[in-house]
Parts: C-alpha cells; structure tokens; sequence
C-alpha cells in the first residue's frame, strides 16, 4: 500500500500542513512529559550519521546520554560508544558479570544432569553396556562414534591431509 492519501482524495492545505508538523508544534507533543524510549528516538533522529565509539573505535555504536536522561539531547550530553563502553560507562556491565558468575554454578550442574539423563549419542547408538566410554572430565561418551573418530583422524595423517 502506498503512503499518503487514497486515489482521487484531495487533501486541503491546512491538513497537509497539520501532517507535517513536528517538535513542539505537533498536536501529540509531550515535551519533557515523554518517555524514556520517545528521548532516545529523537536523539536517533537528531544525530542520524554518529561514527565509531570514541572509546575504543568499535564502528559498531550507540549514542549515550551523559546525564541519564533520555529526553535532554544536547550535543555536550551525547556521547558515542560501542554496546560495551556504554555498559561500563552505566555500570551494567559489572552487574550483568555478576549475575552470570552467580548463575554459573547452576548452569553447570543442570547441564551435568541433562548429559546423565541422556540414553543415546547424537548419532543415536545408545550409552549402555560396552558403548559407554567415560573421559576424565565425567563426559559420557559413545565407544562407536570414539572409534570412528579416532579411525577418521588415523586415515586424515596417513594421507597427509
């Protein structure tokens, strides 16, 4: 579908210019009212081309606000970082960190518990009986894939590849 008004409708003067309107003159203006999402919206659209962070010279980059807040775009409180500069500029990134390391322990012991609850290899032969190869780390393991991989490895430095 095409913008702008229907086939064969002529639109007056007056509602082309209402259309138009933005900034402080548009009907829907909030002002200092808006959200935090509607400041970083104008700031994008206030500094559409930004290059790469000042930082580190990510040319993947973001625009930070100095002061916080979202809705005061002034050039001197626009700064330009990469995602991770941003981050440990805020101070999220030592929280996020934080989190992770908290959750690692968990993580580990409930992948532990996946890999126990496991009756086959990936290629489907099953961990029971003379096909089930343990390795020094508790990994469970396939005999017949091992086999065959240490077969094809065997094969590759005999030819050279």
């Amino acid at each position: 579908m095409k913008p702008g008004p229907k086939k064969g409708y002529k639109q007056s003067p007056e509602h082309i210019a209402n259309r138009k309107t933005f900034g402080p003159e548009h009907h829907g203006w909030k002002g200092d009212q808006a959200s935090q999402r509607a400041g970083r919206s104008r700031a994008e659209r206030m500094y559409p081309v930004i290059g790469p962070c000042v930082v580190c010279g990510n040319p993947k980059a973001e625009r930070h606000h100095w002061d916080g807040n979202t809705l005061n775009n002034d050039p001197e409180n626009i700064v330009i970082l990469c995602r991770r500069c941003h981050m440990q500029t805020d101070g999220r990134l030592v929280k996020i960190l934080k989190l992770g390391l908290s959750n690692l322990p968990k993580a580990i012991q409930k992948a532990a518990e996946y890999r126990k609850s496991l009756t086959h290899c990936p290629k489907g032969h099953p961990y029971s009986g003379d096909n089930l190869y343990i390795n020094t780390n508790g990994y469970r393991c396939c005999k017949k894939c091992l086999n065959d991989y240490k077969r094809e490895k065997r094969r590759l430095a005999a030819t050279g590849n």
